[in-house]
């Protein structure tokens, strides 16, 4: 009664379709994994392109398949985060109580799997068995949990089976860790916590990109660092056009000014503070949005200015400005800033009036003056009579 109490429990009606007559039987289009069935998983099949279920009748197994997008490696330090998504998905088939009992990356045929055993229980009380498996494929993790209120074994032997079967048709890609990047003259190393995303993974990145307010990626490189649940971190660097003059520490404030007020206008923005880099300085922001940080480093460079923003969550905002900065830090610029004759001539009386550029000149100037005026001032007291004598 456990067994039939759960399997009806677990038939909830889903968003599945069914199967074009061409695909290949239990093809997950979207996800490029054939799940291959042994003939006593085959009762009350669901299937679509995006997620799978059926039942083991013989065991009292239920399976359930999945996937989310963006290809995140599986680690043992992420692994608990893959178990609030399989709580979720037990909430959502109505059992209660989760708990997460044990997990573990194991090898595979298919590389790297996140394993994990799981206890629930059942509305009316009664405690079952719950494993889950999580691998990576192109630009997505696949998913499989299998439900059951009979012995973990069960459970387990059942998923088992079925992921020794998998027919993985597109595998895990291999990611740009630590990559080089480059656009209109910015040329950067990636710390290993970033990666240029896959072409199947760009969708995930679309409104963190509008929220920064990015709506072309001509003159930008860009990166990401995707979780398990939860939204991706983003770095990205864009060109834009604005010319400065001479930055450093001296006219910083005064420059910072005009940044702050060509970039966000009339929002409200905290001055920067100044990044100090091998051979330039720039410009740090921060600023809450949201639920997010926004982690944000302005240099001026030959083709105007350099723009990184990095995104991600609120409680990693010293984290991500420490990303931000050795980024920068990684981080070459086709040439220096431009700079005028007019820039020179201003800057060191505005700025340093105290230089030697200033005080020598100045020094020089007063001798001149003073000569002349001895001069004057001596030919004044001269005899007005001795032309004649």
């Amino acid at each position: 009664m456990n067994t039939l109490a759960l399997l009806a429990l677990l038939a909830a009606p889903t968003l599945a379709q069914a199967p074009e007559e061409a695909a290949p039987e239990f093809l997950l289009g979207d996800v490029g994994v054939r799940i291959d069935l042994p003939p006593s998983w085959r009762d009350d099949v669901i299937w679509s392109d995006w997620d799978f279920e059926c039942k083991n009748k013989q065991l009292g197994v239920m399976l359930y398949a999945w996937y989310t997008p963006g290809q995140v490696p599986i680690t043992a330090e992420e692994l608990p985060q893959w178990g609030e998504l399989y709580a979720e998905k037990a909430d959502f088939r109505l059992l209660e109580d989760v708990v997460v009992a044990e997990q573990e990356v194991r090898d595979s045929p298919h590389g790297p799997i996140g394993w994990s055993r799981l206890g629930f229980k059942l509305p009316s009380g009664v405690a079952g068995h719950m494993h889950a498996v999580s691998l990576p494929v192109e630009a997505k993790v696949f998913h499989m949990v299998t439900f059951t209120p009979r012995s973990a074994s069960r459970s387990e032997r059942g998923l088992q089976e079925i992921v020794d079967r998998l027919d993985i048709h597109t595998p895990a890609a291999e990611l740009g860790w630590a990559a080089e990047v480059e656009a209109e003259g910015i040329q950067t190393t990636l710390t290993d916590h970033w990666r240029p995303p896959l072409d199947a993974e760009m969708p995930l990145l679309k409104k963190p990109l509008e929220d920064l307010g990015i709506d072309s990626l001509k003159s930008c490189w860009l990166a990401f660092h995707p979780y398990p649940v939860g939204d991706p971190e983003v770095l990205a660097t864009c060109q834009g056009g604005m010319w400065l003059g001479i930055v450093d520490s001296y006219t910083f404030e005064d420059k910072e000014k005009q940044v702050r007020a060509r970039l966000f206008g009339s929002a409200p923005m905290d001055p920067a503070t100044p990044i100090e880099l091998a051979d330039r300085t720039g410009f740090l922001y921060t600023s809450d949005v949201g639920e997010q940080v926004l982690v944000m480093g302005v240099v001026p460079y030959d083709q105007g200015l350099s723009r990184t923003w990095v995104l991600g969550p609120e409680d990693r905002s010293e984290a991500l400005e420490q990303e931000l900065r050795a980024v920068l830090s990684n981080t070459t610029f086709s040439g220096p800033h431009p700079t005028s004759f007019g820039d020179w001539l201003a800057y060191y009386p505005t700025y340093r009036p105290t230089h030697p550029f200033v005080l020598v000149p100045a020094g020089l100037l007063v001798l001149l003056v003073g000569g002349i005026a001895l001069v004057v001032i001596a030919r004044g007291r001269r005899n007005p009579y001795e032309d004649f004598e």
